[in-house]
């Protein structure tokens, strides 16, 4: 029997999680991933990062500050912390609204709000702070500001008001308020070692849907691993934490995320994906294959707070869990797979009066799903003590290899088949057999590195007379 390498195997790194700044919201242009990510789409086509429209509103405003904007808690009840990040621009219209942007921001000290980095606009609009009870704080100042604009590679030309509209990493910022907030105790940071949570509930900003003036929210994710988007567990405390099947809004950037049971801000919110950006970005790139299922879950991304140099707070020694990071360690739970293949023992092995030695065959496969199958053959390689062989047994397993909804590899037997050699004669442990193969499962993937599989495979090598050599085995 020739030695068979084994296939080398990797599903592509592509489509797995769309995340925007949901400041915006709105993609000016489709991208499946990140702007870190350096992947290649289905049509080989390299994939650029979404990008963000800062939605505008107008809100009432005259010379001394904003006017009277109603924001409420939407719920039983809302942490009184919660507010609403306000930059208005310089111009304005006729009836006395004038254009605004908005964020979630929280107070962490009587002077101090904590949102996002790409919030801030104190360099050309001036900001305000509107807490739940109507007031008014102006933005005088930032304290602390963490943010990477990411940088425009479609549009040179437009890189700066881009990099402006796009989210960077971890993205957080601390604004200085002019005058303190003295009737609302400040929430506090969460310090020291990192928890364990599975779930976190955010506090957002959000318009009302029917009237005017806005409401304070809560939207709660789950927080799990994710094998293709986020490939990492708390205790290894990753700068960035990924939170699934919750939807957020335009204006939720900035909301706290606190975790059940506990008063201290574990998170910030920076952005999200969903499948509908999924889409329209396959469009973009002329693929009309399907979403997979482990990217159909609405995603979020908040900034690990225990990882940032906050004021007062001392920062955990963190991972960045970013892109890079992602993408190596998806493709190493694909090619541990295929490790655990390669050493695949038969099932019911002890049913056969041979010894086996495993070979893989990668058979075709369709590039709109992301089911990879083979066809493991098991050739004898020796005869067990004291056994008489009747004929010699070639078992074929038909196995595939895919991912659950969070993206973790499966290995599924989707059919087995036995041939059944018929013995000729023998001697010396040498036997000539008569073999009709079983039919291929289908066919072998003929690309590349895996071009002379084809022609090495015991069905197309051996035909169906020949010899093979099967000593006895010696344990």
């Amino acid at each position: 029997m020739p030695t068979i390498s084994p296939v080398s195997w990797a599903l592509p790194l592509i489509g797995l999680l769309a995340l925007v700044s949901s400041l915006g919201c709105q993609p000016q242009t489709g991208g499946l991933l990140n702007s870190d990510r350096k992947q290649l789409g289905p049509d080989g086509r390299r994939i650029s990062g979404p990008r963000t429209n800062t939605p505008k509103e107008y809100l009432p405003y005259n010379s001394s500050g904003p006017g009277r904007i109603e924001l409420k808690c939407g719920e039983t009840w809302c942490p009184p912390q919660v507010g609403m990040l306000i930059f208005f621009a310089q111009e304005g219209r006729s009836d006395g609204l004038r254009l605004a942007r908005r964020c979630t921001a929280s107070i962490i000290a009587p002077n101090l709000i904590l949102s996002n980095g790409h919030c801030d606009r104190t360099a050309t609009s001036q900001g305000y702070f509107v807490t739940q009870d109507g007031q008014s704080h102006r933005v005088v100042g930032v304290e602390f500001k963490e943010f990477t604009p990411s940088k425009s590679e479609s549009r040179p030309a437009q890189s700066s008001k881009r990099q402006e509209l796009s989210s960077g990493r971890p993205d957080v910022a601390v604004f200085r308020l002019e005058t303190s907030v003295t009737n609302i105790a400040p929430l506090k940071i969460a310090k020291g070692s990192q928890i364990n949570f599975k779930s976190l509930t955010g506090y957002v900003v959000n318009a009302n849907d029917a009237g005017e003036g806005y409401k304070v929210e809560s939207v709660q994710c789950l927080i799990r691993y994710h094998g293709a988007a986020w490939p990492f567990f708390l205790e290894e405390n990753p700068d960035v934490i990924f939170g699934f099947d919750c939807k957020t809004r335009p204006g939720n950037s900035g909301a706290p995320m606190f975790a059940p049971g506990i008063p201290e801000i574990q998170a910030v919110y920076f952005g999200y994906g969903n499948s509908e950006l999924l889409i329209k970005a396959l469009r973009n790139t002329k693929s009309d294959r399907p979403l997979f299922n482990y990217e159909k879950h609405w995603s979020m991304i908040a900034a690990n707070v225990r990882c940032l140099n906050l004021p007062g707070t001392v920062p955990l020694d963190c991972i960045r869990a970013d892109e890079e990071e992602a993408n190596k360690r998806f493709q190493k739970s694909q090619e541990k797979i295929v490790d655990e293949l390669r050493l695949r023992n038969l099932p019911e092995a002890h049913k056969f009066a041979t010894h086996f030695e495993v070979y893989l065959y990668p058979l075709h496969f369709d590039e709109r799903s992301s089911e990879r199958g083979y066809e493991a053959l098991y050739h004898p390689r020796c005869r067990l003590k004291g056994q008489r062989l009747r004929q010699i047994s070639f078992p074929q397993e038909h196995l595939v290899t895919t991912f659950n909804e969070w993206a973790e590899p499966r290995l599924l037997v989707r059919d087995t088949k036995v041939t059944q050699a018929k013995i000729e004669d023998e001697r010396n442990g040498i036997y000539q057999v008569f073999a009709h193969w079983q039919p291929a499962f289908a066919a072998i993937w003929n690309s590349g590195r895996n071009s002379k599989l084809v022609n090495e495979h015991p069905r197309k090598r051996y035909g169906t007379r020949f010899s093979i050599d099967l000593p006895e085995c010696t344990r």
